[in-house]
């Protein structure tokens, strides 16, 4: 695997475990991945944009937030704005 594929896939599981809603202080570390500076270390070296994944993240965790007040639940939501 190469580091551009090894940095994306970090992103990648730091976005799943941001999304699981069962996951607890996991959760809460990767929701911080993505405030405390660890995305643009990893976006950099897997040549993306961290500005790019952090709104993906926002469109992702909306729509959960969406779904889980149809069911009468509430989650924390972070923003960037």
């Amino acid at each position: 695997m190469s580091v551009v594929g090894l940095a994306r896939g970090v992103i990648l599981q730091a976005l799943r475990d941001a999304l699981d809603l069962s996951l607890g202080r996991e959760r809460e570390d990767a929701l911080r991945f993505f405030e405390d500076g660890r995305l643009e270390f990893w976006a950099e070296v897997g040549e993306l944009s961290a500005e790019k994944v952090r709104r993906a993240l926002s469109k992702l965790l909306e729509k959960q937030r969406e779904r889980m007040k149809r069911r009468g639940r509430g989650i924390r939501i972070i923003s960037w704005d």
